[in-house]
């Protein structure tokens, strides 16, 4: 009989919920992963890094404006597509395995702090979370963010509990360029930046002189940015002040209002079953909870009173911001993971039925509701059957049809990516010349995937199509799901 460790055994809850996370999030992983227009200049900035070995201090330019983030995200992704060779698939892999390091974080800050039993629970949560599982299976730079919040957590608790001056000035710090860092990825962590120092002065006052000190590791976590905006006359931050200018110019109190639906829909994402009901259910729990549940440990208490200062600088974001997605909220999520196990523990000493039902009601409905998507044939915001694969598979007849042909293009009239970037990439993979964005009217052969007929193609309103014309059909081609390849040639070519 194999005579499991100690150690092993005290443990396997945790690695049996590891092994469940990263299933869920694999599964069916070059069909369900989102390939879309984001992953694709993502990934074709990430290629022109490799192939002309040339790093660089500007990160992806944002979905809403016209500024940039930092370089952070392209590094993460660079050492799996140098592994990979450039296949599309090192992306999904990366933002699996970041997604598997963020839950051995949550667990082992868990455990350290507030027990191996609140560490499984919350472990669970993280594993069985709806939005969590997508964000685990798709590379974008918010991805990415839980990983340095929780790692962030955890030093600030370390820093809390330091004995000597000399390991609290080491852990704030490093608390610091974990939050830079945080801020490289994403913007969002700006409620994060403010809401860690407010909480330590709340706390101890007496901790003000260590705030320096975090400031100066939140310079060296943002010096790739930093350096950018010196060597380019503070461009990036020029244009992220114009933004934040419109956006508080430009926002109602009717629409501050409204974005309060945005916090119900994003409990119900992370962890309500995807249900505005669940969404609402959530709240009012976090709400009893915080309100009406008694936290005993000083640790607990001081966590509780964190969320309340992150959730009160996050709703202030909320209404200068003309668009707020409720991901933005990350640091709130993670936090009420976190508190979610503490509340339930406080509970079940009052009524331990209520709270175990209250548990596995909330772990089996997300569990369902990640199980429910594991028939789609796409990925999450992707035109149904439009997926990595087929992406892959439509790429392969451009690549043999277009061998003898000059000034190539694509296009997609599946999605708001007109311009085909996750084909475009996959091409550039495959070392097809393509023309530039720019260039359809220059082109002599345009690639088309479309769910058109022939006739509702030539008719096409979109720029893409129309600047092209006039044009003739030369081949058509299958690619299932009501998917159709088309190729498109000069009339007089």
């Amino acid at each position: 009989m194999i005579k499991i460790p100690s150690q092993l055994r005290y443990h396997l809850p945790f690695f049996l919920i590891l092994v469940v996370a990263i299933f869920l999030r694999v599964y069916k992983l070059p069909i369900l992963t989102t390939f879309g227009r984001d992953q694709g200049i993502d990934f074709l900035t990430v290629r022109e890094m490799i192939v002309t070995r040339r790093p660089t201090l500007l990160g992806i330019k944002v979905s809403l404006a016209d500024f940039h983030q930092g370089p952070v995200y392209l590094y993460l992704l660079l050492p799996l597509f140098m592994l990979f060779k450039l296949h599309p698939l090192a992306g999904p892999v990366t933002a699996v395995i970041i997604a598997g390091l963020t839950l051995v974080a949550l667990y082992l800050f868990m455990a350290k702090f507030f027990g191996r039993s609140a560490a499984v629970l919350s472990s669970l949560l993280f594993a069985v979370s709806p939005e969590l599982v997508k964000q685990g299976n798709t590379p974008l730079y918010q991805h990415f963010l839980s990983l340095t919040i929780i790692l962030s957590f955890w030093a600030l608790f370390i820093f809390l509990e330091a004995q000597t001056k000399f390991k609290k000035r080491g852990w704030a710090v490093i608390l610091g360029v974990l939050v830079g860092i945080s801020l490289e990825l994403h913007f969002l962590a700006i409620i994060l930046c403010l809401a860690l120092p407010l909480f330590i002065l709340v706390k101890d006052k007496k901790q003000w002189r260590y705030l320096p000190i975090y400031l100066a590791g939140l310079i060296i976590g943002t010096s790739p940015t930093i350096l950018f905006e010196v060597r380019h006359q503070f461009l990036n931050t020029h244009l992220l002040w114009q933004y934040l200018g419109a956006s508080a110019a430009d926002t109602t109190l009717p629409d501050k209002l409204d974005k309060l639906m945005t916090w119900i829909i994003g409990a119900g994402n992370w962890f309500g079953a995807e249900q505005l009901l669940g969404g609402g259910i959530i709240l009012v729990m976090s709400s009893l909870g915080l309100i009406g549940l008694r936290l005993t440990q000083p640790r607990a208490k001081a966590l509780r009173q964190l969320f309340v200062i992150t959730t009160i600088v996050t709703l202030l974001f909320q209404l200068v911001m003309t668009s707020f997605i409720s991901h933005y909220a990350l640091p709130v999520w993670l936090l009420l993971i976190i508190l979610f196990p503490l509340w339930l523990t406080e509970l079940a000493r009052k009524n331990k039925p209520l709270a175990y039902l209250a548990a596995a009601i909330i772990i089996i409905a997300n569990l369902s509701a990640v199980s429910s998507h594991f028939s789609q044939n796409h990925g999450y915001a992707m035109p149904a059957g439009w997926s990595l694969n087929k992406i892959l598979a439509a790429a392969i007849v451009i690549k043999e049809d277009s061998l003898e042909r000059q000034q190539v293009n694509v296009a997609s009239l599946l999605d708001g990516d007109t311009r085909a970037y996750p084909l475009r990439y996959t091409l550039a993979w495959q070392q097809v010349k393509l023309e530039a964005v720019e260039k359809y009217p220059d082109s002599l052969v345009l690639y088309v995937v479309t769910k058109r007929t022939r006739e509702q193609l030539m008719n096409s309103s979109e720029w893409e199509i129309a600047a092209f014309q006039p044009a003739v059909v030369g081949q058509e081609w299958d690619m299932g799901d009501q998917i159709k390849l088309y190729r498109l040639e000069k009339a007089n070519f």
